[in-house]
C-alpha cells in the first residue's frame, strides 16, 4: 500500500474564523496551519488593538498559541486606534460585530481600509448590529 501525508495550504476564511473563537475564548488555544496572508495579519493586529487576546508564535513558527481573554475586552491603549484592514473583507464583517462588545467606556473604534474595502457592501450586517440594540455609524 502507499502511506503518506499532505500539507494544505490554510484558508484566510477558516484562519479568521479560528482567530475570533479563540480570542473570544477564556485561556489558551492552540492553532497549528494558520494561513499566513495580510488578512490574517490585520486580524490579529485589530484583535489585539482591541485587546481581545494576546499572540506568540511557539513551535518554531509552526502554532500560534493565542490567550483569549473570554470576550473582556482590554485594549493598551485608549482611545484606540483606527484598525486599518486593507481589503480583508472577512475581517471587517467580524470585526464589525466584535467591536458591539467592548464596554461603552472604551469609546467609538474605527476600522477603515482600502479604497476597495470602502465600497464593499456591509449594509446587512450593520442594519442586523442596529436591530439588536448596536450603535454602528459610517465615517464619511
Amino acid at each position: 500500500g502507499v502511506s503518506g501525508s499532505l500539507a494544505v495550504p490554510g484558508s484566510k476564511s477558516v484562519s479568521n474564523r479560528a482567530l475570533v473563537l479563540c480570542a473570544l475564548a477564556e485561556g489558551s488555544c492552540r492553532v497549528s496551519g494558520l494561513l499566513h496572508s495580510d488578512d490574517t495579519q490585520v486580524m490579529m493586529s485589530a484583535l489585539k488593538a482591541l485587546g481581545a487576546c494576546a499572540f506568540e508564535w511557539v513551535d518554531n513558527g509552526d502554532t500560534l498559541l493565542v490567550s483569549g481573554r473570554g470576550g473582556a475586552f482590554a485594549p493598551a491603549a485608549l482611545p484606540v486606534p483606527p484598525c486599518y484592514l486593507g481589503n480583508a473583507g472577512t475581517a471587517s464583517r467580524f470585526l464589525t460585530s466584535l467591536c458591539t462588545l467592548l464596554p461603552g467606556a472604551v469609546g467609538e473604534v474605527e476600522l477603515t481600509g482600502n479604497a476597495r474595502m470602502q465600497e464593499r457592501p456591509i449594509g446587512p450586517l450593520v442594519d442586523a448590529l442596529r436591530a439588536n440594540g448596536c450603535t454602528v455609524t459610517y465615517a464619511g
